[in-house]
């Protein structure tokens, strides 16, 4: 009832946002590829008694960086488990809901592949022999894109006005995605020196 009742609240918003932007596809196309092979690879992964997630298009540092790049993109799309997945959802959702609608399916997709592929690139670096997964790189793009929009309109007259409790409910969701981080780093520090391991991204 109280979700009900906070939609209504901001529903002049989201029909502003969906007046602003009639289609929005990529949002829920990432969503759909990251529940979709988190499936696949929990099937393989039962099918074949072992953890699938390498040939399923997880980041490790021998192979992505002899011929095998286009690992840095499909490891944004491949997770270790249902809570590492359901953290990335619960952090991307509510803020690439609105911020397509704002700024465009190109600039969405853009942001967040790029930034994944940099956050990537940089694990590989730091951790070369750790297996890479997970799109929390490429989240963090896109709450850096948003950060630097709503410092930018500070200083501007902004043409849409994105509602307080619509900016909560994008805090909270935020919140809870990067206690999620905080928890995995912290885990993976305690963890180091036991062998190769899924680093959750």
């Amino acid at each position: 009832m109280a979700a009900a009742d906070w939609y209504e609240v901001h529903e002049p918003f989201f029909t502003g946002l969906r007046a602003r932007t009639r289609l929005a596809p990529v949002t829920p196309a990432f969503v759909l590829v990251n529940v979709g092979m988190f499936v696949i690879v929990f099937v393989a992964s039962v099918v074949q008694g072992h953890n699938a997630l390498i040939e399923w298009g997880a980041s490790i540092g021998p192979r992505t960086t002899n011929g095998e790049w286009w690992r840095l993109v499909t490891s944004l799309f491949v997770h270790a488990g249902p809570l590492h997945l359901l953290a990335c959802l619960v952090g991307f959702f509510p803020l690439a809901f609105v911020m397509e609608r704002l700024f465009g399916s190109v600039a969405l997709a853009v942001v967040y592949v790029a930034s994944g592929v940099f956050a990537g690139l940089s694990a590989i670096s730091a951790y070369p022999l750790d297996v890479s997964v997970g799109a929390a790189g490429a989240i963090c793009g896109l709450y850096g894109l948003a950060a630097a929009t709503w410092m930018w309109r500070l200083l501007q007259r902004p043409r849409v006005t994105v509602p307080w409790g619509v900016l909560k409910w994008i805090g909270c969701t935020g919140l809870i995605f990067l206690g999620y981080i905080v928890v995995c780093r912290i885990s993976r520090r305690s963890t180091v020196g036991r062998g190769n391991r899924a680093r959750r991204g």
